[in-house]
């Protein structure tokens, strides 16, 4: 081998980890710093603050991106207790009723679980009161097959989408539609943490990592931070996150 194609060979190993690659889900993301932030610091997650009173003080992050096929969605979350449904990453309820759900916690009995427009949910395992802990990687070639993972546990999906056309923008935090109070249908509870979150669907792509910065008004905000398009997602609902520990 010259060194030539030896150079090459390396360049190209170097180039794929320097982005996320499809076919890997982001599932070989280490949860380390990154570098050439253009905030202050990476901190290890964002977590969600408890309700103010009778007032939902509920954060969330909205990403923007209508899922469309193919569509791989990756991240780690946690959910720290046990309630009726707390919606990790989703969205729905469309036009036409749809709803996708990369990652959530249910009930009856308590578990984590995906959700599919034409599959309905998934259910995954079971967790108790105390809540759970969740590394998911959801993947869906052009046709919405594929399969989703949680925690090591994979289910075969096939025709997940059922042919149907989604409207609402996947959230990161809660799911469903924007209500009038300004909050997603379903919503995570405080306590729960948001460590890491990749999206790919269609031409669309994030890689979201949590970070703290300084604000206009100079005070310490918690964000996540987009390492491919270089913008910071901020809280779309009440409140504020939580800020964790530096990296």
């Amino acid at each position: 081998m010259t060194l030539r194609v030896l150079l090459l060979t390396f360049a190209m190993a170097l180039s794929s980890l320097a982005s996320p690659v499809r076919s890997m889900l982001g599932r070989e993301r280490l949860e380390a710093p990154r570098s050439n932030l253009p905030y202050d610091v990476e901190v290890e997650y964002l977590e969600f603050p408890k309700y103010n009173g009778n007032m939902p003080s509920h954060a969330f992050i909205d990403t923007g991106i209508v899922p469309s096929l193919p569509c791989d969605i990756s991240g780690h979350i946690s959910f720290a207790r046990a309630v009726n449904i707390q919606a990790g990453v989703g969205c729905g309820w469309g036009n036409n009723g749809t709803l996708f759900y990369p990652l959530l916690a249910y009930y009856n009995p308590y578990r984590l679980a995906v959700g599919f427009p034409n599959s309905g949910l998934i259910s995954f395992e079971e967790y108790s009161a105390s809540g759970a802990d969740a590394v998911f990687s959801t993947s869906l070639d052009a046709g919405g097959n594929g399969y989703a993972e949680v925690n090591g546990v994979i289910r075969n999906v096939s025709n997940a989408f059922g042919g149907r056309n989604l409207t609402e923008t996947i959230l990161i935090g809660g799911a469903g539609h924007i209500q009038a109070d300004g909050l997603p249908t379903y919503k995570i509870t405080w306590g729960s943490r948001i460590y890491w979150v990749n999206i790919q669907c269609g031409d669309k792509e994030l890689d979201l990592v949590p970070v703290r910065f300084t604000n206009e008004e100079g005070i310490s905000e918690g964000a996540l931070y987009d390492y491919i398009s270089g913008k910071l997602f901020r809280n779309a609902g009440l409140g504020s996150f939580i800020i964790g520990p530096d990296l």
